[in-house]
């Protein structure tokens, strides 16, 4: 399969069924049937960044997670996109896409403690919990006391994955 993900093989985002690989190109078969297709909507980083928030917030992770890859594709130096890309992919269980794009984030930001993280959360969301708890200690050196390496922590904590579904403690 390669280094690449489904999406970045197709050119295209899940569900976009109507938007041309590039802009002013048009879809297979629409020369065909004499159809012009729309020009892909550009965003500069900020809007884009908005919109993937306002989609993340209201439970849109889809959504959300073709405007954080509208916001790699125009800034790709900050952690920020990455980092919402790959808590969409964790909300909607892909768990591989999202290992995925965690390790892609780290190549390019391999001390961010929020990256890091998200690697632990993907790791015990794998059953490599004892790699996880490890790996949410080191995200702690890294970066302290960010929200995000406290979830993570919580997410990997062996009491927490060893528990039973009615089990009380």
């Amino acid at each position: 399969m390669g280094r690449f993900s489904k999406l970045e093989r197709t050119g295209q985002n899940p569900g976009d069924t109507d938007v041309p690989l590039r802009p002013g190109a048009a879809q297979p078969g629409a020369a065909a049937a004499g159809a012009t297709s729309k020009p892909i909507e550009s965003y500069d980083y900020p809007t884009a960044m908005q919109r993937a928030d306002e989609h993340f917030f209201h439970g849109e992770f889809e959504k959300a997670l073709r405007f954080y890859s509208r916001a790699l594709q125009t800034e790709n130096a900050q952690p920020t996109p990455w980092i919402g890309q790959i808590i969409c992919l964790l909300q909607m269980k892909q768990m591989k896409e999202a290992d995925l794009w965690v390790q892609r984030a780290l190549e390019l930001f391999p001390e961010d403690s929020s990256l890091v993280s998200l690697r632990a959360v993907v790791m015990a969301r794998n059953g490599m919990v004892k790699r996880a708890v490890g790996t949410s200690d080191y995200a702690m050196t890294r970066g302290g006391s960010t929200p995000l390496a406290w979830i993570a922590r919580a997410k990997c904590s062996p009491s927490r994955t060893a528990r039973t579904p009615g089990s009380v403690s």
